[in-house]
């Protein structure tokens, strides 16, 4: 879904908040008439400052885009309060790779927006080519991004790519134990083939 197709689909399903996963960030990359916040990591500080501002910036544009690799539960929290209190007129957009490391309260009160292209992933074609030594340091990488953003990312795109029984019951498995991500991506690392 590209950027005039995304901003199609807002004109058509009104919401006060949309979150929009994959894609990361072609589709919102080329919106206009938005107040841009573009971090690794969005913050507790990120979503306060916006919230005091809110009604300054509606002045400005009518959509908040927020582009993050992972956002801090702290930082949802903050977010759910102002999606509770919306400012008339005015649209967030929150733009994360995954949806998976969200609160369900959060997810829950948006309209999600799955940019995923059904096409071959080019980052999974990439990770299967990789060697063994490869596809283990790009694994310790991912792990250790703030919020395992990466690593989940990477999880949920050998689950659409592969679709099979296996990585299913271990992304369920991480969705409740996340501290068994890298070891069930390492699992994956050896196992699958390209």
């Amino acid at each position: 879904m590209k950027h005039d197709a995304l901003l199609s689909y807002i004109a058509t399903h009104p919401h006060h908040a949309y979150i929009v996963r994959g894609a990361f960030p072609e589709a919102t990359l080329a919106l206009r008439d938005c107040y841009l916040v573009e971090r690794d990591v969005l913050r507790i500080e990120d979503v306060r400052f916006l919230r005091a501002s809110a009604s300054r910036i509606n002045e400005s544009s009518s959509i908040i885009l927020l582009r993050a690799q992972a956002i801090l539960v702290e930082a949802q929290h903050a977010l759910l309060k102002a999606l509770e209190e919306p400012v008339e007129g005015l649209i967030y957009l929150i733009h994360v790779r995954t949806a998976h490391s969200l609160l369900s309260t959060l997810i829950s009160r948006c309209c999600v927006i799955d940019m995923s292209d059904p096409c071959v992933n080019p980052e999974i074609e990439n990770f299967l080519s990789f060697s063994l030594r490869r596809r283990m340091d790009y694994i310790a990488q991912a792990v250790e991004s703030e919020g395992h953003g990466d690593a989940y990312a990477l999880l949920e795109n050998l689950l659409r790519e592969r679709k099979t029984q296996t990585l299913l019951t271990a992304y369920r498995a991480v969705s409740r134990h996340p501290l068994g991500l890298r070891q069930i991506l390492e699992h994956f690392a050896l196992t699958l083939k390209n």
